[in-house]
């Protein structure tokens, strides 16, 4: 199979290997969602995504774009160890100190229920360990165990959420008692088929790592911390857990209608371009190829959402109509996400700096805008932040292609449209065949 096909094919399985997932996600969210409301259901998710803000600013997730960048050139045990080993000890760290100060934070951010935010604090001693694995296999261009993982953790965690907030009662503690056991299944999953991954006990370059390190540590700090820093002005300014709930489903809607079927692509493109990061001609084709698929991917199923998304709200859930506009800001800024495989571009080739360079100029914007907009427009101004935000970053990438030889093309042309097509059909065409 060619380099071509096999990009493809992956790109294909991802997503089709998704569908229960996103099924099982969407099923999780009518159900949760209505049953607890808007406010406890925004409470919830807030303190689930600021929990987990830590694994991104704390240098896991540094760690993990590590990997992805690095094992499919070495395929290095020790490299594998080495990393487990700093994930083990950053994610205790940061356990410790999130359950003991639970209370503090809790009155921080103006919140209430700080037994919830201690009980959740216990997913960062899970939750690190299924990031960094699902990485490692997606290194090894093992897609389908990822997909496996998550399709355990989607169906466990819808099952024992029902189980224990709609049958049992156990409220908004169940909501969490449930991503706690789904994610240690799905943990369990990945270190038994962990002996299948196929590591090579040779040298690591040590130069390409620390050379990595100098601009890669800053740039995730920065990007993570970017994410935090909003996480923190939502706490301060959205004083409203209802209003949170309106843009969590919101977020889960246009997230499951548009950017999961992107992000299926986009995920597969790092091992390969990683591999062949020495062939500007390649890589650049690459990159161009994935943004204009991305791009007309994202605009069609954007148009969908805009015309569909306000009937699904009012059949589904009646309870959170007013999240329509927030999915309409949403759409804008998952458009202008389609340019993200230019982050795997400059990963690849280790140009951490320019990354560093564009993380600087998000965390600027998420700043200015933030303080300006979220007092005033609450959940509005969070989304119109983030578009800002996005934009600066990858303007700031595009900028520096010319500075590295580097010609990618963004605007699809009536010849991309000819190839996706031919591609996706002969593929198609290949699966029929075998049956």
């Amino acid at each position: 199979m060619s380099e071509k096909s096999q990009y493809v094919k992956s790109g294909l399985f991802s997503y089709s290997g998704k569908v229960i997932t996103i099924f099982s996600s969407f099923i999780y969210t009518f159900l949760i969602a209505n049953y607890l409301g808007p406010e406890i259901y925004g409470l919830v998710n807030y303190y689930i995504s600021f929990i987990l803000g830590f694994i991104g600013i704390s240098g896991i997730a540094f760690l993990g774009g590590l990997i992805v960048v690095f094992m499919p050139k070495w395929k290095s045990r020790v490299l594998f160890i080495y990393s487990l080993f700093f994930v083990s000890i950053i994610s205790f760290v940061l356990f410790l100190l999130l359950f003991v100060f639970s209370e503090n934070i809790v009155a921080y951010l103006g919140r209430s229920n700080y037994e919830l935010f201690r009980l959740a604090s216990f997913l960062l001693l899970i939750m690190p360990f299924t990031f960094y694995y699902t990485q490692v296999f997606k290194s090894f261009k093992m897609f389908g165990k990822e997909l496996k993982f998550n399709a355990i953790v989607a169906i466990l965690n819808l099952s024992v959420a029902f189980l224990l907030v709609v049958v049992l009662n156990f409220g908004v503690f169940g909501v969490v008692y449930a991503m706690l056991f789904a994610n240690i299944a799905g943990l369990v999953f990945l270190f038994l088929q962990s002996g299948q991954l196929k590591f090579i006990d040779g040298s690591i370059d040590f130069a390409a790592l620390k050379k990595y390190g100098v601009f890669g540590v800053p740039a995730a700090f920065l990007r993570r911390g970017s994410e935090m820093i909003l996480l923190i002005f939502m706490g301060l300014f959205i004083v409203d857990n209802a209003a949170l709930g309106m843009y969590y489903v919101a977020l889960k809607i246009a997230s499951i209608m548009i950017l999961t079927p992107v992000n299926s692509v986009t995920d597969v493109l790092l091992p390969y371009v990683s591999a062949v990061s020495k062939d500007k001609r390649r890589l650049s084709r690459y990159v161009s190829l994935n943004i204009k698929f991305s791009l007309i991917v994202t605009c069609v199923l954007s148009l969908l959402v805009v015309i569909l998304s306000k009937s699904v709200l009012l059949l589904l859930f009646p309870a959170y109509v007013g999240a329509y506009p927030f999915i309409l800001l949403l759409s804008v800024l998952f458009i202008v996400s389609s340019l993200n495989p230019l982050n795997n571009l400059f990963m690849s080739l280790n140009r951490m700096d320019i990354h560093m360079n564009a993380r600087v100029g998000g965390l600027v914007c998420v700043v200015f805008f933030g303080l300006v907009l979220m007092p005033e427009f609450g959940v509005f101004g969070l989304i119109v932040t983030q578009i800002f935000s996005m934009l600066a970053n990858k303007l700031i990438l595009l900028s520096s292609l010319k500075s590295l030889g580097l010609r990618v093309e963004i605007i699809p042309r009536k010849r991309d449209f000819v190839y996706f097509w031919s591609s996706l059909k002969s593929m198609f065409l290949v699966k029929l065949r075998k049956l």
